[in-house]
C-alpha cells in the first residue's frame, strides 16, 4: 500500500500524466460541486449584501432601459459617488440574461464563473511550485469556506477573485520574463478591477513599482497598448461625467470618512479568509454563531475551538511568509531590485500582498473582509510556501496532518452551513428575503392587486419592535417590488392610486382577516383597508 501511494505521488509530479490531469479535474469538479451546493441550498443569500445586490438589480435594469446615468456609472458606491465605468454593469447584465432574466439564475451563472477560479489558482501555483504542490494549492482553494462563501450571488466583489488571479499571473510573467507581452494583460486587469471595486486602486502603485523594477526588461510596445486599452475602459465614463460637470468625480472626492479602528482588519481580514471562521455568516452577533454552532456540532464551543485553531494556522502561514520576505529584503539591504533577482517568488508575493495593505492602512478607513477576495489566489500560495520551506522537522511532520484535519472540518462546515441556511429559509423562525421568497411575495401581491396596478409596502406599527436590520427588510422588499414593477412588468408608477400593503409582525390576529395577502415565518404582508 505504501509503495502504491509513493508511486502515485511520483506520477503527480508529471503534469502531463493521466493521474495528474484526472486529479486536477476532480479538484475543479469538487470546487464546483461545493459552490453549487451553496447556490442550491442558500440561493446566494447573504444578509449583509442583499441590499447592494438589489441596487445592482436596479442599475442593471436601468442600463437595459437606456437611462442616461446608467450608461456611464456603475452601481457600487465610492465616497458619495459611484464607481466609474461599466464593466460590472456589463457583467451583471450578461449573468442576468444567461440566467433567464432572474436574479436566482444570475447567481447560478456567477457561481459557474467564480468556480473557474480553481483553475486559475492551479496555474498561479504552477508558476512557483511543483505540479504536485500546485494540485494541493488548487485543492485548498477549492474547499476553502471563504472562497466558496464569496462565490455565489450577484455582488460586485465576487468576480475580483478572477481578476486578481489574472493580474498576478500577468504581473509574474512581467517580473520573470524579459520583454513579456503579458505586460499588456497586467495593465488591462489593473484598469478593470476598480470598475468592480475601488480596492483595486491600491494595487496600481504596486504594479507601477514592478514596472520600475523591471524597466529595462519591459516590452514597451505592449505596455503602451495595455495603457491605451486601460484608458479606453474609462472613455465612456469621462464623456458622461464631463457632460454633467464632473458631478460624480466631485462626489467621489468630497467624502471625508472619519478614522476607524476597523482599519486594523487589514491584519485580521486576510487571516480570516484563510481560515474556516464563519464569523457573521449566520447573522449578526455571537448568538447567531452559537445557534449555528449548536446545530452543526451539538455545542457551539466545539465550532469556536475549530475556528480559532484554523485562524492560528492561517496566522502561522502569513507570519512565516512575512518573516521570510523580511529576511530576503534584509539580506539585500532592503533593495527591491536585488531582492527580486535573488528571491523572485518571495519578493513578488510580498509586495503584492503587503504593500497594498500598508497603503490602505494609511487611509484609516474600515477594511472589510470582502476586500481580501482580490488576494485570495495569493493567500492560498502561503500554505505551499510553508510546506516547501519546512520539508523536515516538526513542521514538516505535523503541518500535512493539520492541513488534512482542517480540510475535513472545512468540508463539514461548508456543507453543514448551507444545509442550515436552507432550513432557515424554509423553516426558520425569521423571514429571510432570499430570491425565491421575493419572487413568491411579488407574485402574491400581483395577484391580489391585479395586473397593471402599482404596489407599495410600508412598515406596520407591529414591526417596529423588530431589530433595525429586520425593519429595513420592509424597505428592501419595497425596493425590489419597485424595480420589478417598473422595469420588468413595465407598470407606470402611480403612487396616488397605488395598492398599499404593510409589512407586519405575524401575530394571533394578523392573518385572520381577508386582507392578509402573504405570510412567511414571522411576518405578514397585509393590505391596507
Amino acid at each position: 500500500m505504501r509503495r502504491f501511494v509513493t508511486e502515485f505521488l511520483v506520477t503527480l509530479e508529471n503534469s502531463r500524466s493521466l493521474q495528474h490531469r484526472l486529479l486536477l479535474a476532480f479538484i475543479v469538479l469538487l470546487g464546483f460541486a461545493l459552490r453549487f451546493h451553496a447556490w442550491w441550498f442558500g440561493q446566494g443569500y447573504h444578509f449583509f449584501s442583499y441590499g447592494d445586490e438589489l441596487n445592482a438589480y436596479e442599475y442593471g435594469m436601468q442600463y437595459l432601459a437606456g437611462e442616461e446615468h446608467a450608461q456611464y456609472l456603475a452601481q457600487p458606491t465610492f465616497g458619495m459617488g459611484r464607481v466609474p465605468g461599466l464593466l460590472w454593469t456589463w457583467t451583471w447584465v450578461a449573468l442576468y440574461k444567461l440566467g433567464g432574466n432572474t436574479l436566482l439564475g444570475a447567481a447560478f451563472w456567477m457561481m459557474c464563473l467564480t468556480s473557474t477560479a480553481t483553475i486559475f489558482m492551479y496555474w498561479l501555483a504552477r508558476q512557483f511550485f511543483s505540479p504536485r504542490m500546485s494540485l494541493l494549492g488548487a485543492f485548498l482553494f477549492a474547499t476553502a469556506p471563504w472562497a466558496i462563501y464569496y462565490s455565489v450571488g450577484t455582488w460586485n466583489p465576487y468576480p475580483m477573485v478572477l481578476l486578481g488571479a489574472g493580474l498576478f499571473l500577468a504581473s509574474w510573467r512581467v517580473a520573470s520574463t524579459e520583454r513579456s507581452r503579458a505586460v499588456f494583460l497586467a495593465c488591462v486587469f489593473a484598469a478593470a478591477i476598480p470598475q468592480y471595486h475601488m480596492i483595486g486602486v491600491f494595487y496600481a502603485p504596486v504594479l507601477l513599482l514592478l514596472f520600475i523594477l523591471r524597466w529595462r526588461e519591459l516590452n514597451y510596445s505592449w505596455l503602451a497598448a495595455g495603457i491605451v486599452v486601460g484608458i479606453a475602459f474609462y472613455v465612456r465614463y469621462l464623456i458622461g461625467d464631463a457632460a454633467h460637470g464632473w458631478q460624480n468625480l466631485h462626489l467621489m472626492l468630497s467624502a471625508d470618512a472619519p478614522f476607524s479602528f476597523s482599519v486594523a482588519k487589514v491584519i485580521s481580514g486576510p487571516i480570516t479568509t484563510l481560515s474556516n471562521m464563519t464569523g457573521n455568516w449566520a447573522g449578526y452577533g455571537y448568538e447567531a454563531f452559537a445557534e449555528f454552532g449548536d446545530w452543526l456540532m451539538w455545542d457551539h464551543r466545539l465550532l469556536l475551538v475549530v475556528s480559532l485553531s484554523s485562524a492560528v494556522l492561517a496566522l502561522f502561514y502569513v507570519g512565516s511568509h512575512l518573516r521570510s520576505f523580511y529576511t530576503a529584503l534584509k539580506q539585500q539591504r532592503f533593495s527591491l531590485f536585488a531582492a527580486l533577482r535573488q528571491s523572485p517568488m518571495l519578493t513578488f508575493t510580498g509586495i503584492f500582498l503587503y504593500l497594498p495593505l500598508i497603503l490602505f492602512l494609511l487611509t484609516g478607513h474600515n477594511y472589510a473582509t470582502r476586500y481580501a477576495i482580490l488576494i485570495l489566489p495569493l493567500l492560498f500560495l502561503l500554505p505551499l510556501f510553508v510546506l516547501q520551506k519546512h520539508p523536515l522537522g516538526w513542521v514538516g511532520r505535523w503541518l500535512p496532518r493539520l492541513m488534512v484535519a482542517t480540510t475535513v472540518f472545512n468540508l463539514y462546515i461548508v456543507v453543514g452551513f448551507y444545509i442550515y441556511q436552507g432550513k432557515q429559509i424554509t423553516d426558520g423562525k425569521e423571514f429571510m428575503p432570499c430570491q425565491s421568497c421575493l419572487v413568491s411575495l411579488g407574485e402574491a401581491l400581483r395577484k391580489d392587486a391585479g395586473a397593471g396596478k402599482w404596489r407599495e409596502i410600508s412598515l406596520d406599527q407591529s414591526a417596529t419592535t423588530l431589530p433595525e436590520e429586520r425593519q429595513k427588510m420592509a424597505f428592501d422588499i419595497n425596493y425590489y417590488l419597485t424595480v420589478f414593477q417598473q422595469y420588468v412588468e413595465h407598470v407606470v408608477p402611480d403612487k396616488a392610486n397605488a395598492v398599499k400593503y404593510r409589512y407586519a409582525l405575524l401575530g394571533d390576529n394578523t392573518c385572520k382577516v381577508d386582507l392578509c395577502v402573504y405570510q412567511s415565518h414571522d411576518i405578514a404582508i397585509v393590505r391596507d383597508r
